[in-house]
Parts: structure tokens; sequence; C-alpha cells
């Protein structure tokens, strides 16, 4: 893939891989940008987390469960929030409000863990990526 191809849905693994997707072995050969569903594992040193609205997150996560196939069509989003919120579908990564805390406990260590809000990020792009910059002290 080149840098000036987009990304997409079906390239986005090429780009940022998936510690779900590749061996240890692979990941360090790799870029040391990964990218995690999982809670907060102290093994990474660097952290950038992005959090979203949790009503969005709920919204995202039927559309991609239907996409899946993991949700039948038939479910409408009513019915899904409740389950989405139990957490129902989540078993290895707990809900929610649980993997969120997970890494915002972290944020007490200012100079290895940036937190950002992915609404922010959509308001106010280039001042986002200044604060990447700035954490990853790239000029």
């Amino acid at each position: 893939m080149h840098q000036d191809q987009p990304v997409t849905f079906a390239n986005v693994e090429y780009r940022v891989p998936s510690i779900y997707v590749h061996p240890d072995r692979i990941l360090r050969q790799l870029p040391r940008v990964l990218k995690s569903h999982e809670c907060f594992d102290p093994r990474y040193r660097k952290i950038i987390y992005i959090a979203r609205d949790p009503r969005d997150v709920a919204v995202s996560c039927y559309h991609y469960y239907i996409k899946m196939g993991w949700l039948p069509e038939t479910c409408s989003l009513p019915d899904f929030v409740p389950r989405f919120i139990a957490p129902e579908f989540e078993i290895n990564f707990g809900s929610w409000a649980d993997n969120v805390m997970s890494w915002v406990s972290m944020r007490q260590h200012s100079n290895t863990f940036l937190f950002l809000r992915y609404e922010d990020m959509l308001r106010q792009p280039e001042a986002e990526l200044a604060r990447v910059a700035s954490f990853l002290n790239i000029e």
C-alpha cells in the first residue's frame, strides 16, 4: 500500500496492525502503532487513548455487529442498547464503562498517557493533532 492511498475499513489493518490478528513476533517487526479494544495493559509504554461518546459507540457497535452477522438485522437499536450496556457482547473486554475506566485511571501518568476525545478530534483536528505531535515529541 502506498502512503497516498486513503485508509479505509478494508485496509486499515495494513496501516495499524491489530493485536488480535498478528502474533507478538510479527508485531515487533512492524511500526509500533497498534490498536486495541482491550482494557489497559501495562506492557504498553506510551499510550494515546481515544474515547468516544458512549451513545455513538453503541450505535456504531450496533451497525458493526449487524454487518459482521453477529446480530440479526431484525434487532432494533432500542433492543440492542440494553444488551450493549449489559455487556452481553463484550465478554472479553467488559462493559464500555469498565474498559474506558481501566485506561482513564492511567491519566496521572501524563508523560506516558494522552487522553483524546473523538468528538474533540472532529471539532478541532489541528489542535488535537498538535497535542499528539507534542506527546510524541514530533515537531
